[in-house]
């Protein structure tokens, strides 16, 4: 893990288990966005799109700051843009299994949007997640893709 995302969770005095289970901004009183370094973990995310990189920390990683940066959904727009296919089948792999719903749930969007291979079992995967969030937007996506 990247020590800015060590950073990060010391910030919000809390570990991605316990954020998953509320979200920092609802049980710990902190917006993602009002971490002082959150800017630097979006050019994090951009740089490891930008380098096409594809190790499972990076891609970890990636995911991660896009679960954080849920709100904006900036780093998904620039994944959705910029990633290259190869990356997009490791944020596949990789994160249809990610800790943090939040990037599940972006998951299914991107997977939507550039319909990677396997596209349709990796949305049915999500369709089926533990989080009810997760299997919602999943399902929608199936929904829209069928219309």
């Amino acid at each position: 893990m990247l020590d800015l995302l060590k950073q990060f969770w010391l910030w919000t005095g809390t570990t991605p288990e316990q954020y998953d289970s509320k979200g920092a901004h609802q049980s710990y009183g902190v917006d993602e966005c009002n971490f002082p370094l959150f800017s630097e973990l979006i050019t994090y995310a951009k740089h490891i799109v930008d380098d096409g990189l594809i190790s499972i920390n990076e891609i970890d990683d990636l995911m991660t700051i896009m679960a954080l940066d849920n709100e904006s959904e900036s780093v998904l727009e620039y994944a959705i843009e910029n990633a290259t296919d190869l990356q997009i089948s490791s944020m596949c792999e990789i994160g249809i299994n990610h800790q943090l719903y939040h990037a599940r749930w972006q998951l299914a969007e991107l997977i939507c949007i550039k319909k990677p291979k396997n596209y349709t079992h990796y949305l049915s995967v999500l369709s089926n997640d533990k989080h009810p969030y997760v299997r919602n937007r999943a399902i929608n996506c199936i929904e829209r893709l069928t219309q």
